[in-house]
């Protein structure tokens, strides 16, 4: 297996990031529950 170009991992990482945006309005919630949680313990 050999390792991707930069170029493709910077895509990549472009993409996920996208992804995440998209799909913060449902996930906000959540990760603001998880995060609080995880600063009090």
């Amino acid at each position: 297996m050999n390792a991707a170009p930069a170029e493709e991992e910077i895509q990549l990482s472009v993409y996920f990031r996208d992804r995440i945006i998209e799909s913060l309005p449902g996930l906000s919630k959540k990760a603001f529950w998880f995060s609080n949680k995880a600063l009090i313990s």
